[in-house]
């Protein structure tokens, strides 16, 4: 397989702990969920969003936006039911046809399942992630709740979609609000209006203007 270079947002992480609560930022299909859900950073919410870019570098898909079946939220719950399946060779991309080891590409998919575990202490260190891919060392075998999985990410990104709602209906809020206020401000301020008297710097209406040629 030929290595292909894709940037997966490394979080920002203290050199004094090894655990970092934050503002939760990033983009959801992406983040580890005790990140998304609890704002708890660690090294290995890194890996896991390692995990989802290599599904995606040996698909050729987004993760997020290459679902055509309703069924799978993201391109990891496919991948998960077809490990369940035994079918995980269909996640290769098709454009490769026929030109492709099998049996490196089983590995990098099983490493980015482990990678992808909903416990963080079930993702391998990236010493191992390396050991693995290069055969060093078996693939690490995880038994994993797919239904808690999906269920997970599920109400992350339903969580995700109310913030970002209430965010959009909050901002539209204060513009009304904002327009509301001005607009009384000018009723309530006579000073502010334009006067049609022969002292003020305002033209009165045209159909009262009388021009003399």
């Amino acid at each position: 397989m030929r290595p292909k270079i894709s940037d997966f947002g490394l979080a920002k992480l203290n050199d004094d702990c090894g655990r970092v609560s934050t503002r939760i930022a990033g983009t959801v299909g992406y983040m580890a969920p005790e990140y998304a859900t609890r704002g708890c950073l660690t090294r290995k919410a890194d890996i896991y969003s390692y995990g989802v870019v290599a599904l995606e570098v040996v698909s050729g898909m987004s993760n997020t936006n290459s679902m055509s079946n309703e069924e799978y939220l993201h391109l990891l719950d496919w991948a998960e039911r077809l490990k369940q399946q035994g079918k995980l060779l269909e996640m290769v991309d098709r454009r490769l046809g026929s030109d492709y080891s099998q049996e490196q590409a089983l590995r990098l998919l099983d490493v980015a399942l482990l990678c992808t575990s909903i416990q963080p202490t079930q993702r391998p260190r990236m010493s191992s992630v390396v050991k693995m891919l290069c055969g060093e060392i078996p693939v690490e075998i995880v038994p994993a709740d797919d239904d808690l999985s999906e269920d997970l990410r599920l109400n992350i990104a339903q969580s995700r979609q109310s913030i970002d709602n209430s965010q959009t209906n909050w901002s539209q809020y204060s513009v009304n609000n904002s327009q509301t206020n001005w607009s009384e401000t000018l009723s309530s301020d006579r000073s502010v209006l334009p006067h049609s008297s022969k002292d003020s710097g305002y033209l009165p209406s045209s159909s009262s203007l009388s021009v003399k040629l």
